[in-house]
C-alpha cells in the first residue's frame, strides 16, 4: 500500500522546489520569456510559443534568431521598449503589433523589466505577454462607430433602464448647453419638461413592445430655453443591460414654418371668402370642395344643395342652352387648370 504524504499543519508552509517554480512558469496561461538586449531568447514558455503559432517552446527557440527582426511587426517598437527600459528599468502594459509564424500580425500587451545575472552581472530582460487582438479590434470597431455618432448633426443620447443618460454626442451638448460630464450626471427627466419620472416605467414597457418609437416632445437647455424636438427612440439590450438609443432633432424652424403656413392659409381663406368675384374650389372629378360668398350669391345654392358642378348647373340655369354653355366652359377651364397644375383639385 503506497505511503501517504505527511499532513501539513495549518501554520506550516509547503516547500516548493525550483522545479515546481519552473513548471508553473512553463504552463502559465500567459506568455513568459527572458531575452538578451541583443534579441536572443534565453527562455520562453508554452503559452508564448502558442501565441506566436509554434508547436512548442523548443521550436520557437530554434526558429527565432532575432526578436526585433523576426517577431516585431515594426522594429521601431523594439527600439522604443529598449529606450524605456534604459530609462526606467521596467515597462508595463506596452501595446504593439507582432508577427506570428505564419506571417499574420496580432496585437499584444506585455510588461518587461531589466535584471542582472547574480553570477556574471550580465543584463537580460524578463517579461510577460498576452494576445489582445480581440480587445483592440473591438476598440477599433467602437471608435469607428463612436466617431460618426460624436459628430452627427442630430442629438444622440443613450439612456439606461433608470433613465440615466450614459452617452451624449457633441450635438446634444451644444444644443442643450451642457458639458458632456454634466449631461452624464443627469436623467432624461432633467432635460424633458414633458416627461415626468412617474411615466418612465410605462414608457419603457411600450418601447420594449414596439422596439422603435417616434414622437414629439420638448427639451430644456441649461439657461432655461425650451425648444421642440422630434424623437426617435430605439430599444436594445447589451450584456444584460437595457438601453434606449435616441435621436433627437430640433424642429423649431419646422414648427415656425408650419405656424406661418397655417396663418397664411387662414389669410388666404379669408380673402377667398370675401372676394367679390365668384370662386369655387373644385376637385378633378367635379366635386365642389369650397365656394366663396360671391359664388353662393350667383347660383343661390350651397355645397350641401349642389355638391358637384353638374348639379349646380342643373339647379342654377333654367335655359338648357345657357346651362350647356356654362357647363362646357367650366369643364374646359377645369381641364386646362388640371393640366397646368397636375394636381387633384383646383
Amino acid at each position: 500500500m503506497p505511503e501517504e504524504p505527511p499532513m501539513q499543519s495549518p501554520g506550516q508552509t509547503a516547500s516548493l522546489t525550483p522545479h515546481d517554480y519552473q513548471d508553473m512558469l512553463m504552463n502559465a496561461p500567459v506568455g513568459v520569456f527572458s531575452s538578451t538586449p541583443e534579441g536572443y531568447f534565453l527562455y520562453l514558455n508554452v503559452a508564448l510559443a502558442e501565441i506566436f503559432g509554434y508547436a512548442s517552446p523548443q521550436e520557437m527557440m530554434a526558429s527565432v534568431e532575432n526578436v526585433a527582426k523576426d517577431l516585431y511587426a515594426d522594429s521601431r517598437d523594439r527600439k522604443e521598449v529598449l529606450r524605456l527600459l534604459e530609462e526606467n528599468k521596467a515597462v508595463r502594459n506596452h501595446e504593439c503589433r507582432f508577427v506570428r509564424k505564419n506571417n499574420t500580425t496580432f496585437w499584444a500587451s506585455y510588461s518587461v523589466r531589466a535584471v542582472r545575472n547574480e553570477k556574471d552581472g550580465r543584463l537580460y530582460y524578463q517579461g510577460f505577454l498576452s494576445d489582445i487582438t480581440e480587445r483592440v479590434l473591438e476598440k477599433e470597431t467602437l471608435l469607428r462607430t463612436q466617431f460618426p455618432m460624436d459628430r452627427a448633426p442630430d442629438n444622440i443620447l443613450w439612456i439606461n433602464s433608470e433613465g440615466q443618460i450614459v452617452y451624449a454626442n457633441d450635438s446634444s451638448c451644444n444644443s442643450l448647453g451642457y458639458s458632456c460630464d454634466e449631461l452624464l450626471a443627469m436623467k432624461i427627466f432633467d432635460i424633458d419638461p414633458d416627461f415626468p419620472p412617474n411615466q418612465w416605467e410605462q414608457h419603457k414597457e411600450k418601447r420594449r413592445r414596439m422596439g422603435t418609437m417616434a414622437f414629439e416632445s420638448r427639451h430644456i437647455t441649461k439657461d432655461g430655453r425650451i425648444f421642440p424636438v422630434e424623437i426617435r427612440s430605439n430599444h436594445f439590450e447589451y450584456n444584460g443591460y437595457e438601453l434606449s438609443l435616441t435621436f433627437d432633432r430640433d424642429i423649431t424652424e419646422r414648427k415656425r414654418t408650419e405656424q406661418a403656413l397655417r396663418e397664411s392659409e387662414t389669410r388666404f381663406r379669408q380673402l377667398f371668402k370675401m372676394a367679390p368675384t365668384p370662386m369655387a374650389h373644385v376637385s378633378k372629378h367635379g366635386r365642389m370642395l369650397d365656394v366663396n360668398d360671391a359664388f353662393l350669391d350667383m347660383i343661390g345654392y350651397s355645397t350641401d344643395d349642389a355638391p358637384t358642378l353638374e348639379q349646380a348647373w342643373q339647379l342654377s340655369f333654367e335655359d338648357s342652352d345657357q346651362k350647356e354653355i356654362m357647363s362646357t366652359k367650366w369643364q374646359n377651364e377645369l381641364e386646362r387648370a388640371l393640366a397646368e397644375n397636375d394636381d387633384q383639385h383646383v
